[in-house]
Parts: C-alpha cells; sequence; structure tokens
C-alpha cells in the first residue's frame, strides 16, 4: 500500500492489510496528506496571488504597477515533488525615456525606469519664478510634468555714458551692447562691448575717450578772438580788430568732431580815412590811406615852421589825427 501521487505518509505502516473472517481487516492503518510546496516563488516586477500551497494548488501572476508583461506564463502549480513549477512570466520595469526639458533648467537624473525622478535647476543666467524642480517616472511611461518656472536674466538698458554711444539688440543674459566714443570724442583705449551677465549687470565696456582738442582758434591781422574753451562744441567768438569795419558773415566759430574750428565767416575791412586834410600854409605826403597810415606835413614855401608836430595819423575812426604843425607867414 503507498499514498496516491502528491500525497506522503503522514502515519501508520505502509504493509498488506488482511482480511480476517469476521470480514475485516487487521494490520496498522497508513495515513497520506497533500504535499505542501511553502510560498510560492517570487518574480521580479510581478505580483502573486493564492489560497492554497498544496499540491495542484495554483499560484496566479500579474506585473505589478509599474511594469510592462513581456511574454511568459502568468501560473505556477504546486507539483508532488513539493516544489513550485517555475512561473515564466517575465515583466520589465517601464522606461520612461529622457526626462523632459525645461526652457531655462538643467536637470539631473541616474535612471529612466519607474519611480526614477529627475532633479531640476534653473540654468545659469536664468532665475527660478516659482514650481516644483522635480519629475516622476510614472507606470503610463510618461515623466509627470516639472512645474518649475525659470526666466532669462534681463539686465536692462546698458549704461550710458556722455562721451559714447551704445548699439544693442537684446538686454538679455549674454546679450552683448557695442559702444563707440560720441561725436566730439576720439579713442583712447579698451575694449567697447560690454556683456549682460548672470548676476543682472552689465559687465563694464572699459571704453576710454577723451573729448576732441582743436587747440588755438585761428587768429587774422583783421579780427581779434576771444574764447573759453578749445574742446569740441566750444565757441570761439570774433570781432574786427582796431582800425576794421564789419562788413559781413558771422562772428563766431565752432570746434567740430574731426579737431577743426569752423570757419568764423566774418569779413572786416580796414578803415580809409581818405586823403589828408590839406592847409594852405602846409604841405602833406603819403602813400596809403588806410588806418595807421602816416601823412607827412611841411611847411609851405613861404612859411616858417613854429611849433607843433608834422604827422597825422589814420584813426580806427576814420579820421586823420590833427598834424598839429604851427606855420607863419616869412614875410
Amino acid at each position: 500500500m503507498e499514498c496516491d501521487l502528491g500525497y506522503n505518509n503522514s502515519g501508520g505502516s505502509p504493509s498488506f492489510l488482511t482480511c480476517t473472517s469476521d470480514g475485516t481487516w487487521s494490520g496498522d492503518t497508513m495515513t497520506c496528506e497533500a504535499v505542501d510546496c511553502g510560498t510560492p516563488n517570487t518574480v521580479f516586477g510581478a505580483e502573486m496571488e493564492y489560497h492554497n500551497t498544496t499540491y495542484q494548488s495554483i499560484a496566479n501572476y500579474s506585473c505589478s504597477t509599474g511594469f510592462d508583461y513581456i511574454d511568459g506564463f502568468d501560473t505556477s502549480t504546486c507539483e508532488a515533488s513539493g516544489q513550485w513549477s517555475d512561473p515564466t512570466l517575465t515583466c520589465i520595469a517601464v522606461d520612461c525615456g529622457t526626462p523632459n526639458a525645461v526652457f531655462g533648467a538643467e536637470m539631473e537624473y541616474h535612471n529612466t525606469t519607474y519611480q526614477s525622478i529627475a532633479n531640476y535647476s534653473c540654468s545659469t543666467g536664468f532665475d527660478y519664478i516659482d514650481g516644483f524642480d522635480t519629475s516622476t517616472c510614472e507606470a503610463s511611461g510618461q515623466w509627470s510634468d516639472p512645474t518649475l518656472t525659470c526666466i532669462v536674466v534681463d539686465c536692462g538698458t546698458p549704461l550710458i555714458f556722455s562721451e559714447t554711444e551704445v548699439e544693442f539688440n537684446t538686454t538679455t543674459y549674454q546679450s552683448v551692447a557695442s559702444y563707440s566714443c560720441s561725436d566730439g570724442y576720439d579713442y583712447v583705449s579698451g575694449f567697447n562691448t560690454s556683456t549682460c551677465q548672470d548676476n543682472g549687470l552689465w559687465s563694464d565696456p572699459m571704453l576710454n575717450c577723451t573729448v576732441v582738442d582743436c587747440g588755438t582758434p585761428l587768429i587774422f591781422s583783421e579780427t581779434e578772438v576771444e574764447f573759453n574753451t578749445t574742446t569740441y562744441q566750444s565757441v570761439a567768438s570774433y570781432s574786427c580788430s582796431d582800425g576794421y569795419d564789419y562788413v559781413s558773415g558771422f562772428n563766431t566759430s565752432t570746434c567740430q568732431d574731426n579737431g577743426l574750428w569752423s570757419d568764423p565767416m566774418l569779413n572786416c575791412t580796414v578803415v580809409d580815412c581818405g586823403t589828408p586834410l590839406i592847409f594852405s600854409e602846409t604841405e602833406v605826403e603819403f602813400n596809403t590811406t588806410t588806418y595807421q597810415s602816416v601823412a607827412s606835413y611841411s611847411c609851405s614855401d613861404g612859411y616858417d615852421y613854429v611849433s607843433g608836430f608834422n604827422t597825422s595819423t589814420c584813426q580806427d575812426n576814420g579820421l586823420w589825427s590833427d598834424p598839429m604843425l604851427n606855420c607863419t607867414d616869412s614875410h
């Protein structure tokens, strides 16, 4: 006598029984009980469900949340050997792939499978505004949306200096503003660019410009000039010199950005006193009649010198000075 397949002897003798004259069996009674396989084997990425662990009991497997079914059978049976048959179910973790990019942010992650976490931080040149900085790989195979909001740093309008001019298209991080010397200023040294930095400030352009200096204004014999400064846009005022009269034109000259004074355009003409006065007792000799010309007087024939000066000068008022020569009749 022996136990059926899947059962083990739990007591009694496996010897033969004898049928007695009173119609009963004599001998030890053998007890059999079902084989018990214990807890079913675990499968990576799968959950199992079972109600018994004895012979021919069945454990059912299914892929856990965050795992996808690939192939194989999803059951295991308790066999007569006392072992569970191997379930051939294969489950692999959901892979969400590369996490979603966020404008203005950098991300760091080590895995892309279910429940992996990607961490975000605003990139250099971007400022954090609001939102959460993590994203999780979900059972759906999609990353949760990171709500991190980063905006690019804006440096605002570049600094403007009186001696320079600036050109720029944008004012955000890494934008470049180009400086040049303003009209009336000359380049001395330095770099002519400024960059918007991640701290929200423009770098120093380091451009050195010096104001144009036109030097001393032109001086003409017929004019006089007055000025206080000789740099760009300085104004020199001209006037006709003593002995010259205004004719036409403008009386100012301006220091230009090319380092030259503009032409004053002032026209002055020398004063002309005309013919010197002639007296009956004197004679006069002269070559010119313009300012500072000198006429020489002498006593006429029949007149003798008494006293005084014998010259007359053409003055800036257009009149000859009195000769002051005194002559008397010699008869």
